[in-house]
């Protein structure tokens, strides 16, 4: 492709600005890199800001989720744990549930403190190679085709955008079929009127919610009035510092669509908005509460799954079961096998690993390691992969994928980067002792 601009030179370009890319980004640029971080949506965030996923998981293990616990002992550190501080005293958090604004606002602060430079409208339409190395990418920007040259690149899009188009091995979803988990449109409803008073807590709002209203909808479900939604909780809105209390958010539509192939990403986000509009209607006659309900948001639909990169190592279902730990591990994995099936119409988790059960290990203690293999491609070189794009298998994704882990994949993908474009050798030979010990120097838990 022939660009219409000047090229870009960097010495780290970063894919995607999601919770991998803003870790990547940042780390590099920390460890003393030129970076360009390129993302091909309006803003940065990711599932957060475009997904409207509020909660960040996998800081620690699901069964602390609305619990009152220490920060200093959750499994992922760093550069995530740094955002959660700095937004929680701004007073963009409430246990579980993060301020998408605030989230947004900062994450963007940070990178401009850091000096980071930031490409929005910036998606990636092809890899420059020399040979079998990547050596750039060719974005489209609002004002053309321009081509970013970088002696690392980091692959952070959650779809694998670039690694795809640089010639990498990867897969598709579950292994008999290649079917990714659902995509999901998440919803804002408001104009409310719930019997909250002012000494409820988020987590009472919460269990009312899956007492009360998920009961109903479940009904709703399985006499056929309400398409196969994903129940899930319904959780109250959380803005500007305190809980909008007329206002709840969710994540029920579910869309089976390819999210990889421009036709079926079209209908999953007009689809999903009809749907909207039958369960608003539904639940103006059902949901106690609800008489006047308006939809007032919905996100993109956002995929859980698509690209998987084929690595020099695959994180495995027994990975996370057996709780393993690692020499070369570079981040950690806290959340329970949270695998949406990808069986179209089954808004349940996939067969075999229902999350109340035992096998999913939704109430227990996870805490494994991702090795720094999954990062790293088979053959190509010159590239480097962060977030849920990374080499796992179907199963043991839908504990990987979270948004804290991603930050900490992000992280490792960032500094390692920066050790392979100092001491001039290629990332699949950077030193995972050293890169180890950076990483823990500067707060992480590996």
């Amino acid at each position: 492709m022939k660009s219409s601009r000047a090229d870009i030179r960097c010495d780290v370009l970063v894919v995607g600005a999601g919770p991998a890319g803003f870790g990547a980004a940042l780390a590099a640029r920390r460890n003393g890199c030129d970076v360009v971080l390129a993302e091909r949506l309006a803003r940065v965030g990711g599932t957060l800001t475009h997904g409207l996923a509020l909660t960040p998981v996998g800081y620690e293990p699901f069964r602390h989720w609305l619990a009152a616990t220490d920060p200093a002992g959750w499994l992922v550190q760093g550069i995530a744990r740094e955002l959660h501080d700095r937004l929680l005293r701004a007073g963009g958090v409430c246990k579980p549930v993060w301020d998408p604004e605030m989230y947004a606002w900062l994450v963007e602060t940070m990178l401009a403190e850091a000096g980071v430079r930031l490409l929005l409208h910036a998606g990636c339409v092809d890899a420059v190679h020399e040979g079998d190395r990547v050596v750039g990418a060719v974005l489209a920007l609002r004002s053309g085709l321009t081509t970013v040259r970088a002696d690392i690149c980091i692959d952070a899009s959650g779809d694998g955008d670039l690694f795809a188009r640089a010639g990498c091995a990867f897969e598709v979803g579950r292994e008999a079929d290649a079917r990714p988990q659902p995509m999901t449109t998440a919803s804002v409803f408001g104009n409310l009127r719930l019997d909250w008073g002012g000494a409820t807590t988020y987590a009472d709002m919460m269990a009312w919610g899956r007492d009360e209203l998920a009961i109903r909808l479940t009904e709703g479900r399985a006499k056929g009035e309400l398409p196969p939604i994903f129940v899930g909780n319904l959780f109250p809105y959380f803005a500007g510092g305190r809980i909008v209390r007329s206002q709840v958010w969710c994540r029920m539509v579910q869309s089976w669509r390819n999210p990889l192939d421009a036709d079926d990403a079209t209908l999953a986000e007009v689809e999903g908005r009809a749907q909207l509009q039958t369960i608003v209607a539904w639940m103006r006659t059902h949901l106690p509460g609800f008489e006047d309900a308006a939809l007032i948001q919905s996100s993109m639909a956002w995929p859980r799954e698509s690209r998987r990169l084929r690595g020099v190592a695959t994180l495995r279902e027994t990975d996370v079961a057996g709780n393993v730990r690692r020499d070369d591990g570079i981040a950690r994995g806290a959340c329970f096998l949270e695998v949406h099936s990808a069986t179209p119409g089954d808004p349940e988790a996939e067969r075999g690993y229902a999350w109340s059960a035992a096998k999913a290990r939704f109430s227990e203690d996870v805490d494994y390691d991702i090795a720094y293999g999954c990062l790293v491609p088979e053959r190509i070189d010159g590239l480097l992969v962060a977030g849920r794009c990374l080499s796992a298998t179907h199963i043991a994704h839908g504990s990987a994928r979270m948004q804290a882990t991603a930050m900490a994949l992000g992280q490792a993908a960032g500094t390692a980067a920066a050790l392979a474009q100092q001491g001039r050798v290629e990332p699949r030979a950077v030193d995972v002792a050293r890169l180890r010990d950076r990483l823990r120097h500067v707060g992480a838990r590996v």
